[in-house]
């Protein structure tokens, strides 16, 4: 059994590939909200560059999962890190929707203003209320993983790989409602790979290098079992492994963390430090409603009507600066939260609160 004992140990590899994962993510929504896909006509050049830049990044999501086990599976657990995040995000919510209220008449009213208090139960972000759903269950999830040894947790790692990846790719239907990886069970199954992959290496580590070249591989798979569909099956959108749960999808992903977790050269540091702590902020701004719609869906069409080598590097060059701009913008909050000592504050609200929790509880007790 691995040492149970809290790592305070920074992942900076870890850290970078969190945001490169949200670099990706931007692309696809360029290349999915921003209409590019839409516009090209199946099995062109194009059309092909445009899906093989799909592959490469479809693992993001995954990549976020993962990170989450790998990190919080040895992270002392703290309540008041879900208060830090839903300020955040609410932090964001509502001044995006003033925004638009100020520069967009008619875009934000009274309603839009009283859900952005509450972007779990409105639904704004699938990911923030997957993550927020599980976020619960973390203690338990690390009390079980201190429990289980190696091999029962692979074991439990096979389960989660063969009902939710394995099974309904085979079946090509969603099988156990996973909503092909938008839910929290999906999220819970990544957390609990990424333990593993944290605490049990593998028996022969590879080279850096080697594990890129395996998530290369993973992803030509991926854009060629689409290709290979729609050849043989005129008509055919051969999407069969582009969903989280898809089993390339989820070595690529492997692959990449394995890639990523051992960097620790200077640039690494640097660039983990700038774009790390924005990258969630990255997300929460440009998946808003308001954004999403007003702003980023078809704005990108004009992309599909270049050339070859112009489309590529604009669809590039677009989601950089969609995630350069909202990087620095939760910079600004992020500078401010650090000045307010809100990560401080939230801590002592949750000290208190646990502290009337627990006194609740035991008059209840002597009650009963």
């Amino acid at each position: 059994m691995p040492d149970a004992e809290v790592s305070k140990k920074r992942f900076y590899g870890i850290d970078l590939l969190k945001a490169l994962s949200m670099l990706m993510i931007v692309t696809l929504h360029v290349l999915g909200n921003g209409g590019v896909l839409g516009m090209l006509e199946p099995l062109t050049v194009r059309y092909e560059a445009a899906y093989f830049l799909e592959a490469m990044c479809f693992c993001a999501v995954n990549c976020f999962g993962l990170a989450t086990g790998y990190i919080m599976c040895r992270t002392r657990f703290s309540s008041h890190r879900l208060g830090a995040l839903w300020l955040e995000v609410v932090w964001h919510t509502f001044g995006l929707t003033l925004l638009f209220y100020l520069f967009m008449p008619g875009s934000a009213g009274p309603w839009q203003f009283f859900t952005s208090f509450f972007p779990v139960t409105f639904s704004y972000y699938w990911y923030f209320t997957a993550y927020f759903g599980m976020f619960f269950f973390i203690p338990f999830f690390n009390r079980l993983i201190d429990t289980l040894g190696k091999r029962t947790l692979r074991r439990l790692v096979f389960c989660f790989v063969f009902l939710f990846t394995i099974m309904p790719t085979s079946a090509r239907s969603d099988i156990f409602r996973t909503g092909d990886g938008y839910t929290m069970a999906w999220l819970t199954a990544l957390y609990f790979i990424g333990a593993y992959l944290r605490l049990y290496k593998p028996a022969v580590k590879l080279k850096t290098f080697t594990y890129f070249l395996l998530y290369v591989m993973m992803v030509l798979l991926t854009w060629m079992s689409k290709l290979g569909f729609q050849i043989l099956r005129p008509g055919s959108e051969g999407m069969i492994f582009f969903k989280y749960t898809s089993p390339t999808i989820l070595l690529a992903a492997v692959f990449l963390l394995m890639a990523f977790e051992g960097l620790e050269h200077r640039w690494v540091k640097k660039a983990a430090e700038f774009f790390g702590p924005t990258a969630f902020g990255v997300y929460i701004i440009h998946c808003h409603p308001l954004v999403w719609f007003n702003l980023l869906q078809n704005r990108f069409v004009f992309l599909a009507h270049l050339p070859f080598a112009p489309m590529v590097f604009g669809i590039l060059a677009s989601a950089g600066v969609v995630f350069f701009v909202c990087s620095m913008a939760d910079r600004v909050r992020f500078e401010i939260f650090k000045k307010l000592g809100i990560a401080r504050r939230c801590k002592a609200v949750f000290e208190l609160l646990g502290r009337f929790g627990t006194n609740l509880e035991n008059a209840m007790d002597n009650w009963i």
